[in-house]
């Protein structure tokens, strides 16, 4: 027997946060297959840099249990457009930059439960405040956090105690994250060109990293001829020191050996890297000083390095060469076109890690994984071998072209899963340990990743990224439909088979076919009060059948329709009848069943 829940669907307008925002929260509801279960780790242990940690690994938090059966994600509208990637603090406070220069503070918030089966414990994204603290900003922030910073012994903290670390242009400004939740309050600012004449420091896309204890923020900066890296004090703001040889400029991050002992700095246009003691504690090498002879790599450097813990180093050319150097920066070998890059965006390598969550080894722990310019993400192992490879394109692989595209750079959760920014505006979820792709998530036309990377995961688990028209997603927060005594909402799931690959509906089609539903629904009954809007859709296609050349398409729908409405609308949606036979026509299915309703 069919079970329709009667409950309150979205209403596509949200409310503001902040007297300054405009953001408007909308909820897309797709299906999708299981993906490997994890639990969550303490969310210290996350994302709370650009590529996670001072060693730049890729490597984030276990996401969330509810992508197990269901694909979610709250979509927050209004940022302004965005190309860097969201951080998250020890509290769970979500940090992103726009590159208007405007930094925004969200919070995970717990809801009222509703009785929606799909959604026994709701949660919401909440924006907290925005700031603008500079005219332009294409760097991720970064978080400093530990027994260095003064509120730490004070009564505040761990989580509360930390500093958010923002560099644009050549200032760097320090944000205290003790009173986040409660309003934006700036610790200090520094303008590294303060004390240098004719200074025309920038600080462009390289984001900044924090050492192991917190206590020191490590920012690299261009132009091209006149650049250098400083280490700033994490609590006052102080430079410690400079490094400036006199002709480069960095563009890349800059990573950490194991132990943060040493800096791994890129310089682009000289196309060579420079290993800078980082201790300050050290006598034999004091900090800011070279630890032996730049390394000359051949090639223009964009892209973040990512060190193992055993100290290797990999590194990604402008031209797409992976190169694997030492701790010490001899070149071990070197791999063409393993590294996708195009149009001013350059992917970065990620170290597979040692452990999950669960205390189980993960296939090729320690390998390097990288997405190429034909669109094949490969994993690497120590002796340069490709060890198992998946297609990060939509139809085929190796794919023609990809040099010409936005190739983003892979994340790798605690969980075992591959999250790979992928062609055609497409976010892909591979599983290490069935060697198969799980679930998609498909983002409108043109449309590309903030930063070319997912990478910060929340407190529940939620994957958080930005998308450069200007909105943030948090992929596995399970939409929320408030009560409602007006409204009903007719909970449904539509699966179609044998659907062609050129069928694959993005989120533009989408909202075509929301229309479509909608009009068919108001010929069964000129009484039916059924609106374009108070139809939600959303899809994902079952990663199994893909290959083959068709796929199985499972959409879920919801309609809000008043009262009185329901019980018809409900028969329409699901049963056979004029709906399903015209919704399976227009997609081209050779079949549409209902597989699964709202049980509330």
């Amino acid at each position: 027997m069919l079970l329709l829940s009667a409950r309150p669907c979205p209403r596509g307008r949200g409310h503001s946060t902040a007297a300054k925002a405009k953001a408007l929260s909308t909820l897309v509801l797709l299906s999708a297959l299981a993906v490997p279960a994890g639990s969550t780790s303490p969310i210290a242990e996350g994302c709370t840099c650009f590529r996670c940690d001072w060693k730049r690994q890729g490597v984030t938090l276990s996401v969330t249990r509810n992508l197990d059966t269901l694909v979610a994600a709250q979509v927050i509208d209004g940022l302004g457009r965005v190309s860097t990637s969201p951080v998250v603090a020890p509290d769970g406070v979500v940090y992103v930059s726009t590159e208007g220069g405007d930094l925004l503070a969200f919070e995970r918030r717990e809801m009222p439960p509703t009785g929606d089966s799909w959604n026994p414990n709701p949660i919401r994204f909440v924006q907290l405040w925005r700031e603008t603290i500079s005219t332009s900003t294409r760097s991720s922030p970064a978080v400093a956090a530990g027994t260095a910073l003064p509120c730490w012994g004070t009564g505040i903290g761990p989580p509360h105690c930390y500093v958010l670390v923002q560099a644009s242009g050549s200032k760097v400004v320090g944000v205290d994250g003790s009173t986040a939740t409660s309003g934006f309050k700036r610790r200090w600012e520094v303008d590294l060109c303060s004390t240098q004449p004719d200074c025309a420091l920038d600080v462009a896309v390289s984001s900044p990293t924090v050492s192991a204890d917190g206590a020191t923020v490590y920012v690299c900066t261009g132009p091209d001829q006149k650049g250098g890296c400083f280490a700033i004090s994490a609590a006052s703001g102080e430079v410690r020191w400079a490094y400036q040889p006199n002709t480069n400029g960095y563009v890349a991050s800059p990573a950490f050996s194991p132990e943060g002992a040493y800096m791994y700095a890129l310089s682009s246009i000289q196309k060579k890297m420079h290993i800078v003691s980082a201790n300050m504690s050290s006598i034999s090498s004091p900090a800011g000083r070279t630890s032996r002879q730049s390394i000359d790599l051949l090639g223009k450097l964009s892209s973040t390095p990512a060190v193992t813990d055993t100290g290797d180093v990999y590194v990604c050319t402008e031209a797409g060469i992976l190169k694997k150097l030492n701790k010490d920066g001899d070149v071990r070998w070197s791999q063409i076109d393993w590294c996708g890059g195009g149009n001013g965006v350059f992917a970065s390598p990620a170290i597979i890690p040692l452990k999950l969550d669960d205390g189980s080894t993960p296939p090729h722990a320690g390998n390097v994984v990288i997405t190429g310019q034909d669109w094949v993400t490969r994993i690497i192992n120590a002796d340069g071998a490709n060890v198992g490879d998946f297609c990060a394109h939509p139809s085929s692989c190796p794919a023609a072209g990809a040099g010409t595209s936005k190739i983003g750079s892979v994340t790798v959760t605690r969980n075992g899963l591959l999250i790979v920014p992928a062609a055609n505006n497409y976010l892909l979820a591979f599983s290490l340990t069935t060697n198969t792709e799980v679930w998609r998530y498909d983002l409108s036309l043109g449309v590309n990743l903030g930063g070319g990377v997912a990478q910060a995961v929340a407190s529940g688990g939620e994957l958080i990224f930005a998308t450069s028209d200007g909105k943030l997603h948090i992929l596995g927060a399970l939409p929320y439909f408030a009560p409602s005594e007006a409204d009903a909402r007719i909970n449904v799931e539509w699966t179609f088979a044998g659907v062609a690959d050129t069928k694959s509906l993005n989120a533009d089609g989408l909202k075509s076919f929301q229309n479509f539903v909608a009009e068919k629904l108001r010929n069964q009954d000129g009484a039916l009060t059924v609106k374009d809007g108070d139809v939600t859709i959303q899809a994902l296609t079952r990663a199994t059948e893909r290959r083959a050349g068709t796929v199985s398409l499972v959409m879920a729908v919801c309609v809000r329709v008043s009262a009185q409405s329901a019980k018809v609308v409900a028969l329409s949606v699901g049963r056979s009848g004029v709906v399903l036979t015209a919704a399976q026509a227009q997609m081209g299915a050779s079949t549409l069943t209902v597989s699964r309703a709202a049980q509330v």
